[in-house]
């Protein structure tokens, strides 16, 4: 593990190693955090070390956030950008200099003999690995919380020990920290089934030392979501199959049961979840059960992440052929930043290098410039990505600013949720050294006319190859397009004709200019057509988040067509023409 703060305050007392570290992530919940670290201040055990990880709250500036902690002595503040608990909490122990850790949320509190009785276990019985005790909720719900006991049958089942359990560190060295597969909200689940597989017991102290503040629409909860239930389920089991299969036969049957509980609980959302529920289970199903969908292409992201670790660590440079005038240009918005990276990566590792690859970003979305940019997205600049904050026209922000800022130079538009193959830069320069005057594009659509020379609905227009190039080839930015310079019509930039004639549809900007500009579009030599999904959920609109499909979909692209054959009227002309 390595530690991605940015700034370190330390107040320490003594000269000394504590022999507790408690661990308090903090995002945007600096109202709560004083509850949690007086409680621990209250502790009848004083050889204890406060660590606050600062996980890049939005709401409370660093100074603000220091002035709020002022005082406590035995305590480290660690601001870093947002990365989310997992790896708050993993920077946070990194820098820990206890013997012990107790991670604590810091909207949450602990009773004052918590910490002295669990210390006490844990120095007497090497055998026990994690100490936990009775809770009880506060805030938004009262009453106790209901926890079976943690035996190896009920853990393998269902997650039965809250994150606020002590441990040594020694031991979650040794086993790997918190992985980030576990943002759902089971990485503390994870943890405790790897001390389970290593032979540690687990106690828990007769007592209600612990309180869990309640709040409406919790991790916890989005977790208990039928699709994403199965989803931390499906996770669990492969990052410990040997003790699934271990146990296998006294699991199937309460397993099962669990499931079947969780799926009843969810029906009460009506019909329509019912619906999203059942969709949801057959993609999954069919993907990464049956494999139905074979060539859909996707990534394992805990793989591909410790590659990527693993670059940045390394000393070693790539040495690969620069490409003289080309700019990579790339935009995104900030609930896209989770995963970006994985896409930056596959630029920046592309066989042949852009002279420049810039990320554009809009100013209203990250008004705090890169400091609202995620680490494993910072973590690149060294290797050639650059920033610019600029206006926010949608997905426009891909190419307009790009054209603005470098009339004269060749760019070359990628997608921030593909991972592009090695060589997808390379054909696409290939084959523009052939034709410098066309647009180049690994994927396509090639547009149909009825009987009366009127385009069909875009559902019916085709993919398969038939001219080189032509007017009639529809360019389909996803794949990545090449644009040479001065081969858009002049009015390309021109906002408030595109965001009044096609607000969601760039590639149809796009096309249009091109075609207008009396420039065809070419496929690309070796085209890549079968791309490599970054976040298959989200392509197939299995989630919430936000896409351009989600945006055109209900014949949007046909209206937005239209649109544009209305202002334009002699650009039906032209992509009719034979070529």
């Amino acid at each position: 593990m390595f530690c991605l703060c940015d700034i370190i305050i330390t107040r320490l007392g003594e000269n000394k190693l504590p022999k507790l570290s408690v661990i308090i992530p903090c995002y945007n919940q600096a109202e709560y955090i004083l509850d949690a670290v007086n409680s621990v201040k209250e502790s009848s055990f004083k050889d204890v070390e406060i660590i606050v990880i600062n996980d890049g709250s939005n709401n409370i500036s660093k100074e603000d956030f220091n002035k709020l902690l002022e005082g406590y002595d035995n305590l480290k503040i660690i601001h870093q950008n947002n990365l989310g608990v997992c790896r708050a909490r993993n920077n946070g122990i990194e820098a820990a200099s206890g013997e012990y850790i107790l991670p604590l949320d810091a909207d949450d509190k602990i009773a004052p003999t918590y910490i002295e009785q669990a210390v006490k276990i844990l120095d007497e019985n090497e055998n026990i690995g994690v100490v936990y005790c009775e809770a009880e909720y506060f805030g938004g719900k009262s009453g106790k919380l209901n926890l079976k006991p943690a035996t190896v049958i009920n853990m393998l089942t269902q997650n039965r020990i809250f994150a606020a359990s002590m441990f040594r560190k020694s031991d979650f060295t040794k086993f790997g920290g918190y992985r980030p597969d576990g943002e759902l909200g089971c990485e503390d689940w994870d943890l405790w089934l790897s001390f389970i597989e290593n032979g540690y017991e687990i106690y828990q102290i007769p007592a209600i030392l612990f309180y869990y503040r309640k709040h409406p629409n919790t991790r916890t909860e989005e977790a208990l979501k039928f699709h994403k239930y199965i989803q931390i389920r499906k996770n669990i089991i492969k990052l410990h199959k040997n003790l699934y299969k271990k146990y296998f036969w006294q699991i199937v049957l309460p397993l099962s049961f669990m499931i079947a509980k969780n799926a009843v609980y969810n029906l009460k959302n009506g019909i329509i979840g019912v619906k999203k529920i059942l969709r949801r289970i057959y993609y999954k199903t069919a993907i990464n059960v049956f494999n139905l969908y074979p060539n859909i292409k996707r990534i394992n992201k805990t793989k591909l992440q410790k590659v990527i670790d693993n670059f940045l660590r390394s000393d070693e440079k790539r040495i690969t052929e620069t490409a003289e005038n080309v700019v990579v240009s790339m935009t995104s918005i900030p609930n896209r930043m989770y995963d970006i990276h994985y896409a930056i990566f596959s630029v920046i590792t592309q066989s042949v290098k852009p002279e420049k690859f810039i990320l554009y970003l809009g100013k209203d979305k990250f008004p705090n410039g890169e400091k609202d940019i995620p680490e494993q997205v910072l973590a690149f600049k060294p290797y050639g990505l650059e920033f610019r904050f600029v206006e926010d026209v949608k997905s426009f922000t891909k190419l307009v600013p790009a054209l603005e800022e470098f009339p004269d130079k060749t760019i070359v538009t990628a997608d921030d949720d593909i991972f592009y193959e090695s060589d997808w830069l390379k054909n696409l320069l290939v084959t523009h050294q052939k034709y410098p005057g066309d647009v180049i594009v690994h994927k396509h659509k090639n547009i149909k006319l009825d009987s009366e020379n009127r385009p069909v609905p875009y559902k019916n227009w085709t993919d398969k190859k038939e001219n080189d190039a032509a007017f009639s080839n529809f360019l389909l930015g996803v794949g990545g397009v090449l644009y040479p310079p001065n081969s858009l019509y002049n009015e390309v930039s021109n906002k408030n004709l595109f965001l009044n004639l096609c607000p969601t549809n760039d590639d149809l900007w796009f096309y249009t200019m091109a075609v207008l500009n009396g420039t065809k579009i070419r496929i690309a030599e070796n085209s890549i057509s079968n791309l490599t999904i970054i976040n298959i959920e989200r392509e197939l609109n299995l989630n919430d988040e936000p896409t351009l499909y989600k945006g055109n979909r209900v014949c949007q692209t046909d209206i937005q067509f239209n649109n544009i054959l209305g202002y334009y009227e002699n650009l039906k002309e032209l992509y009719e023409r034979k070529n």
